[in-house]
């Protein structure tokens, strides 16, 4: 139950115990819902809450990858095809794990509605997967799988699908954090952390000298965690024929969170991600504003910049390592595949060497744009496939094509297939799939913008379809209000798209209080909390009576022209203008109480708004994110953007500029009530400029400290802690001091009441 009542009349203890006290003598029957839900209306399904969106069943992926459109196979076919695994997981919020299962299905059984065989459930009482980078060997019967234990550190290992016999391959003294094998398991490649002991004589901790300006280790240290910085990633293994592990030197830094592993076939090479320490001089030469603004960007010797990445190829027989295209990497298009006899790789999202010989246009054009390109690692030469803007997915194995992606419109891509003719590539056309029953299904998660996920095999030449899995049945006792895809034009003129998501039971005619999630929205997904579970609660806002706008992107050619310039500020800020305005013009919010919620890149974006729009936000969040501050700058030196987004280093000349631009620099100017999401040491210090800066103006402003919380909050105590307390915070500010009935809602409210007095005084 909760109650509305305004907080200047909840001056005395007594009304306060009068209305536990009515509260408590009401019975279930005839309470009103909240924001007054009729008991009919209450029949036709309990209203959604934030307990409901974590403890759904999902997909076991990584959280990044579920925010994405899944348009591939979510299954794990063995190699002869006769069997496949899905990864599950879902919340427990009573332990305070991610419950993890791998199930088994024989692929002759899949549209006969099978029940699986469960292979295997592990818990996670940390932020990491309990089970993830899942890969059948060439014997058909054994998975591969990267897995955390009980308290055992995430170690990588093998289950016989057959028997269910569980093998640990690596007892590493660190965290595995990335793998990959070869096709019979005998070359293993891992990425692990450093060692507590490792961490801190590097880091300055026990009093050492402090090596870095990066302080993110240095904090995390005395922690006995690990998150790689710009000068110090993950550590390297290879494990050969199942012997000893040998540490490989990496001349660069290793971030696994960006690229990943990958190991040939045949195990004689293998291929990883770094972030060079030194950046080539060469690389100078390519005519790219990113790749020009992270070369100039100051930095300590040893320090290198997270926008700059190259892959580097490992020949397994000596442990030697060295570039593999002694070129960067684009962020756009990335991707590989290896040949299926492991001879050579295709790269997609790679830039071209500028040494060597080579006429004036094929300069020009490896000085602008990225390739697909054929590797051999064997002769170190490449044969260029095509320059169009395209990502390697597959190297299809019965059919020797390579399989490429294309956007094709916002959201859609579209798969192209290429074939090798000599030392040339062409386009072909994709092989339909055999027609026979014996052949291989596909299995997809079907799911729309008011459809909730559910597997389905399905054969798309002759259009056969059958449900695998139904991931949330419960979901039928729930009441869903409708989602509907809209776009509307900003107040500087540019188009946007997002989500509206509507409360159960709206009223046409109704004006609602509208809470703004600010970015992540794709119009193909269902969505329970939003794209990211880091303090966006969508459906379970709009069950206590808001509407619920999820912002979306522009077309992304856009999006990068604006990016880390200082017109990135208010591009965004003019969108959710233009999203007020929209809403408002259609007769259903009232724009007098509107909330706002930044979670990572767009805590800048939201902090502008807050600092220079001249629309009213009632209440607002800022969530684990840059602000684009002066702080950010000193705190977290590979933030390259930060002075692009402010026009230049925070000195002279430039100074003036970050007057005017940065966020922190008018924190006089913000009107409305902020709460403050910090996970960690380096972020609660990133936001520590704003909460600390409110509080001397006097502004209402409160700071929720996760200490070891993920940037995608992964625990379920995290997540009720976050999304719940959004819910709690915006029916409080919006809706005139609403507030729930239980000890922790009632103590918010009585914090809430407090720093309400201090915006009234301001007023």
């Amino acid at each position: 139950m909760r109650i509305q009542l305004c907080a200047k009349s909840l001056q005395s203890s007594k009304l306060l115990s009068l209305i536990r006290a009515v509260a408590a003598a009401v019975t279930l029957a005839s309470v009103a819902a909240p924001c007054g839900r009729t008991q009919d209306q209450q029949s036709r399904g309990a209203p959604i809450t934030v307990r409901d969106a974590i403890v759904m069943t999902r997909l076991g992926l990584p959280d990044s990858l579920l925010n994405t459109p899944i348009k591939e196979d979510i299954a794990q076919f063995s190699p002869n095809g006769r069997r496949f695994v899905i990864v599950l997981k879902k919340g427990n919020l009573q332990k305070n794990t991610n419950d993890y299962s791998l199930l088994l299905y024989r692929t002759l059984d899949a549209f006969r509605s099978p029940k699986p065989d469960v292979l295997l459930v592990l818990s996670s009482s940390s932020n990491r997967p309990a089970i993830q980078s899942v890969k059948w060997l060439d014997d058909n019967d054994t998975i591969a799988f990267l897995g955390e234990r009980k308290k055992l550190l995430p170690q990588v290992y093998e289950l016989n699908a057959r028997t269910k016999r569980l093998k640990r391959m690596t007892a590493h003294q660190s965290p595995v954090v990335r793998y990959d094998s070869s096709a019979d398991g005998r070359t293993l490649l891992f990425e692990a952390d450093p060692t507590t002991a490792e961490l801190q004589k590097a880091q300055g901790a026990s009093g050492n000298p402090v090596l870095t300006r990066d302080i993110i280790n240095v904090l995390f240290a005395h922690l006995g965690e690990f998150r790689p910085t710009t000068t110090q990633g993950e550590e390297l293994y290879l494990v050969r024929n199942r012997r000893q592990e040998t540490h490989l030197h990496v001349p660069g830094v290793v971030y696994t969170e960006f690229l990943r592993p990958s190991v040939s076939p045949s195990g004689q090479y293998a291929v990883i991600g770094v972030f060079p320490r030194e950046i080539p001089a060469a690389w100078s030469g390519y005519r790219v504003p990113w790749l020009q603004a992270a070369i100039r960007a100051p930095r300590e010797k040893g320090e290198t910049a997270l926008t700059v990445a190259e892959f580097m190829i490992v020949n397994t027989n000596t442990g030697e390592l060295r570039p593999l295209l002694d070129a960067p990497l684009s962020w756009r298009n990335m991707g590989l595949a290896w040949a299926p006899d492991g001879k050579s790789i295709a790269v997609s999202g790679s830039f071209l060497p500028l040494t060597g010989t080579m006429d004036s246009a094929e300069r020009a054009a490896r000085q602008s744009r990225s390739f697909v390109v054929e590797v051999n690692p064997a002769s170190h030469t490449f044969v260029k496939i095509t320059d169009e803007d395209l990502t390697v997915k597959r190297w299809d194995r019965s059919s020797g094509k390579l399989v490429l992606t294309r956007e094709d419109g916002p959201n859609k891509k579209k798969e192209i297939a290429l074939e090798k003719i000599g030392n040339s590539w062409r386009q072909v056309a994709s092989s339909p799939p055999e027609r026979s029953e014996e052949a291989r299904p596909q299995i997809i998660l079907q799911q729309g913008i008011n459809t909730p996920p559910k597997i389905y095999a399905s054969r798309p030449t002759t259009a056969k379809k059958a449900l695998l899995l139904d991931l949330n049945p419960q979901f039928s006792e729930l009441r869903f209000g409708k989602v509907e895809a809209v776009s509307w034009e900003a107040t500087d003129g540019h188009e946007v798209s997002g989500g509206l998501f509507f409360p159960p039971g709206y009223q046409p005619g109704q004006r609602y209080p509208l809470v703004i999630q600010t970015h992540g929205f794709f119009s193909g997904k269902f969505y329970m909390d939003g794209p990211w579970s880091s303090a966006f609660a969508a459906r379970p806002l709009a069950a206590q009576g808001f509407i619920v706008l999820q912002v979306g992107y522009s077309t992304k050619q856009d999006e990068e022209k604006f990016e880390n310039t200082t017109a990135e500020g208010p591009r965004q800020m003019a969108a959710y203008e233009g999203a007020i305005d929209y809403l408002d013009k259609r007769g259903l919010i009232d724009r007098d109480r509107v909330g706002i919620i930044g979670f990572s890149r767009t805590v800048y974006t939201v902090a502008y708004t807050l600092t220079h729009s001249h629309y009213r936000f009632t209440a607002a969040t800022l969530a684990d994110g840059i602000t684009g501050s002066y702080c950010d700058y000193l705190l977290f030196p590979y933030l390259s953007n930060t002075p692009l987004l402010n026009g230049g280093l925070p000195f002279s000349p430039t100074l003036s500029s970050w007057l005017k631009n940065a966020p922190n620099f008018q924190l006089d100017r913000v009107r409305t009530p902020v709460r403050i999401e910090a996970y960690g040491p380096a972020s609660v210090l990133g936001l520590w400029e704003w909460f600390s800066g409110l509080t001397l103006l006097k502004r209402p402003v409160e700071l929720i400290y996760l200490p070891r919380a993920s940037h995608l909050l992964t625990r379920p105590a995290d997540r009720l802690i976050s999304q719940q307390g959004n819910v709690d915070w915006f029916c409080f500010w919006l809706k005139h001091g609403e507030h729930g009935t239980s000890p922790q809602e009632l103590n918010e409210f009585s914090r809430w009441k407090r720093l309400r007095t201090l915006e009234e005084k301001k007023h």
